[in-house]
């Protein structure tokens, strides 16, 4: 080979060549394209931040205002309720009206003089114990348990009232609310004044179950409530009983009792001396009323038994 002779590339090597800098200059390439996008999204995000993070401020101080207002209003109510002119004080826990009995020289019964609430008061020991049972099973089922308010049945009670068009087949109530409606006498259930009602009925609830027993609460409870009558305006369990069997409250059957119980929400629906002839709505509630008693176990197989015909019967012979 000549000094001046070239050596003479091979192909191989060219090929190669071309291959290497393919290699090195297409990440480089895509390195690039990649950080711009980066830094595109980076200014995406920071234009979006600001706007999200201030409405999430504002979402923030809205909620504790919220909860500030309405703490104030609740706290207010309560305050009004225990302490000041909604107060409900023990001495208000009574019955007020009772009928009045004259006696002869040799105390024999003359008269009996009734206002507007026909009632003889007596304590729970002069009950059948069926009679508290079965107010219990249909009233309030978790009399024992809760402390003036029964929420599970209270939001079940909303809950049905708002989807069925303002109408619920059963109340939200408890018994010892009740108590407090009837000493008060307060029973608007109109729009806002309605709710408002509603909201010291539960805060003096709880104020009742504080000075109270739950014996003395249900005791008064079934000395107080309106069990119909007709015109004679029979209140508590002692005149009903007397009214519609001829009998003392202590004596009355299971069934008699589950019938009791029953009419409170609506007395003249199964009055059993009315000219209709209601005695299929009167067995209907009275096996409502045994059937709840029984699920709960107040009474059992046997003393559930006691009732349809033989309790239609005793309704009717006591018929005026």
């Amino acid at each position: 080979m000549k000094k001046n002779d070239k050596p003479v590339e091979k192909k191989e090597d060219k090929k190669n060549d071309e291959k290497e800098a393919t290699v090195i200059y297409k990440p480089a390439k895509v390195k690039k394209e990649k950080k711009e996008k980066k830094e595109k999204k980076a200014k995406g995000e920071k234009k979006k931040h600001p706007k999200l993070k201030m409405f999430f401020k504002v979402l923030l101080v809205m909620i504790i205002l919220s909860v500030v207002i309405v703490g104030g209003i609740l706290g207010a109510i309560v305050y009004r309720c225990i302490w000041g002119d909604w107060a409900i004080s023990k001495d208000e826990l009574t019955v007020k009206f009772e009928n009045s009995t004259m006696y002869d020289k040799d105390g024999n019964v003359v008269a009996v003089l009734t206002g507007n609430e026909n009632r003889e008061i007596i304590s729970k020991d002069e009950m059948s114990p069926y009679i508290p049972k079965a107010f219990i099973s249909i009233e309030d089922e978790r009399f024992e348990e809760h402390n003036g308010v029964d929420w599970k049945r209270t939001l079940g009670a909303f809950m049905t009232f708002m989807t069925h068009s303002g109408e619920s087949s059963f109340g939200g109530s408890t018994i010892t609310q009740q108590v407090v409606k009837n000493v008060t006498g307060e029973s608007d259930d109109s729009a806002l004044a309605g709710a408002m009602r509603k909201i010291k009925e539960i805060v003096r609830a709880y104020e009742v179950e504080n000075m109270l027993s739950k014996d003395e609460i249900l005791e008064l409870y079934l000395n107080l409530i309106p069990l119909g009558g007709g015109g004679s305006n029979i209140y508590g369990v002692q005149m009903a009983s007397r009214y519609y069997f001829n009998k003392d409250a202590k004596d009355v059957t299971v069934a008699e009792a589950a019938y009791i119980a029953g009419i409170t929400s609506a007395p003249n629906r199964y009055n059993p001396f009315s000219e209709i002839d209601r005695k299929e709505t009167i067995d209907k509630k009275v096996r409502t009323v045994l059937g709840k008693m029984k699920e709960l176990g107040k009474i059992n197989e046997e003393e559930y038994e006691t009732r349809n015909e033989r309790s239609r019967r005793r309704i009717k012979i006591c018929k005026r």
